[in-house]
């Protein structure tokens, strides 16, 4: 939890909190701990001192993330008063430097190969750390770069654009411009047993996609708005300092985080702490929400698919990710009500991984991964229904539409094999099985490559003497629309409207030796796609 008030002594948390006596020095269910985020470790604030004193002169201050020892007290009979003073927003430590998460003076900690190396006092790493950023589990960068912090405010603060400014379009923006890679929060449901210790049953992720022209959140962005006394882990990449060099910055104010709002900002309107949820932004990060609804309707789980024209289909080694685990339980897999697993590039489920990990998150590229197939893994029979929220740029689309800029929609795939096309906030009754997302109508049993004409005498001819790519439309076609990409997933051209009178020679780029994905829909919803060679 965070405490958001200056100079609160420890002793007054304790009887804040119900306990008798003042918490404890030593290291035990007695003591009031903090997070040190370099070291990776859980360190007892001393008992005489206070939360901060209010000058940055102690190792924790109004961002701290704490602890309370559960001895002396109980926490779940009944709603507990803390009262303080608030901080100022003018206070100095609200703003800190994210540097050296795991990695004491630049060296990154060993934690051993599942985690059972041990700190200074005796504790294995896998007691302190569960990274969903990082597949597989204990990676080189598992659970490094990894901080959390508490909220200072008895404000809202708002993490939705802490990423590079270029993706906020307002003309206020809030400053920050970190190299962040995922967000884990909770929005309550904390409990406690001596077995497993403090867990969370609504933990949220978000994940950023990073390009040229900003940074775009991925995931639970609606509820990325931290409360009083809320906590919040950030991941950080270093990967993308290097890949765009100059853009980002590590340093963190809360200051400008500050928000009445309940839910995130939108990327076009101007920060202010009275700024509103509204605006809609372009671009091209797509994601859907598949909720698990009970009998009732209540909320059981939920999983992402995300694409975007610079995502990775696959496993991804890069470094530089949007996916997101639903994290391990002793370094097993853990296996939610609902999620999805690592597909293939050829689309379905990658056995190599499916054993090692699960997705809340799951991207994948957008031009090569057009109409392939993401495992959808339903993991319990109270899921009734299944419910479906689609963003773009993650701004909702309006109630009851499908299409999204791209003139794609995403798709499900029962376990009969039928097909279904979703639209925002669509509501399908729920079976076992063998489910599928698709991004792009699937394809036909047995379809093979990226060659697929839906009933269409449309095709794409080469002419050797002008060196030209030329459609030639098929008769009953009265307009199509044409969009190419590259093999990395790169927009490289879209045509709307063209006319199919008469044939259109493609403008695809001479003299550069790749590979391209031409996708060519019709008015009348027919669709043919095929790759060319240059």
């Amino acid at each position: 939890m965070a405490i958001p008030f200056a100079a609160k002594t420890i002793n007054s948390v304790a009887l804040d909190l119900g306990r008798s006596s003042n918490f404890s020095g030593g290291r035990n269910a007695n003591a009031f701990g903090y997070m040190d985020n370099t070291t990776t470790v859980m360190r007892v604030v001393t008992p005489s001192s206070s939360t901060d004193a209010g000058d940055g002169s102690v190792l924790y201050g109004p961002t701290t993330y704490f602890a309370a020892g559960v001895s002396g007290w109980n926490p779940s009979t009944s709603t507990k008063n803390l009262q303080g003073r608030p901080y100022a927003d003018t206070a100095n430590t609200m703003e800190v430097q994210l540097v050296n998460g795991g990695k004491p003076n630049g060296t990154p900690i060993n934690y051993g190969s599942t985690g059972q190396n041990q700190n200074s006092f005796g504790e294995k790493y896998a007691s302190y750390i569960n990274d969903p950023f990082d597949t597989p589990a204990w990676s080189a960068t598992y659970g490094k770069e990894l901080y959390q912090y508490g909220n200072p405010f008895l404000t809202n603060i708002d993490l939705s654009w802490i990423g590079t400014e270029a993706g906020e379009t307002g003309l206020i923006k809030d400053g920050n411009r970190l190299p962040v890679q995922g967000i884990r929060y909770s929005l309550g449901g904390v409990t406690y047993s001596p077995a497993t210790g403090t867990t969370t049953s609504t933990n949220s992720t978000v994940t950023f996609n990073h390009s040229v022209t900003g940074s775009i959140p991925a995931g639970d962005v609606d509820n990325l708005v931290i409360k009083p006394m809320g906590a919040v882990y950030i991941k950080l990449n270093p990967q993308l300092e290097t890949t765009y060099p100059g853009v980002f910055s590590r340093n963190l104010n809360f200051n400008t985080l500050r928000r009445f709002n309940k839910t995130a900002r939108a990327a076009s309107t101007d920060y202010s702490v009275s700024a509103a949820k509204s605006g809609a932004s372009s671009g091209t990060l797509k994601q859907i929400g598949v909720i698990a609804l009970d009998s009732q309707d209540r909320e059981l789980g939920r999983t992402y698919y995300v694409v975007a024209s610079n995502a990775v289909t696959g496993f991804n080694n890069s470094g530089i990710s949007m996916q997101a685990s639903t994290g391990f339980s002793n370094n097993v897999p853990s296996q939610p009500v609902i999620y999805t697993n690592e597909e293939f590039t050829t689309g379905g489920i990658d056995p190599t991984y499916a054993s090692v990990y699960n997705l809340y998150i799951n991207e994948a590229n957008e031009a090569n991964f057009l109409s392939k197939r993401i495992p959808l893994k339903l993991n319990s029979t109270a899921i009734s229904k299944l419910k479906f929220e689609i963003r773009e740029n993650a701004a909702l689309l309006p109630d009851a539409q499908d299409q999204l800029s791209t003139g794609e929609s995403f798709w499900i795939q029962r376990a009969d094999g039928t097909n279904v096309k979703l639209a925002q906030n669509q509501t399908l009754n729920a079976s076992l099985g063998d489910l599928g997302l698709y991004y792009g109508q699937p394809q036909p049993t047995g379809a093979l490559g990226v060659n697929e004409i839906n009933n269409s005498t449309t095709v794409v001819a080469y002419d050797q003497k002008s060196d030209h790519y030329t459609v030639l439309f098929d008769k009953n076609w009265k307009k199509a629309d044409i969009t190419i990409y590259d093999m990395s997933g790169k927009l490289i051209n879209v045509r709307k409207d063209i006319r199919t009178t008469s044939n259109h020679i493609l403008d695809i780029p001479k003299g550069v030796k790749n590979a391209y994905i031409v996708v060519i829909q019709s008015d009348n919803g027919q669709e043919y796609k095929t790759k060319l060679m240059r």
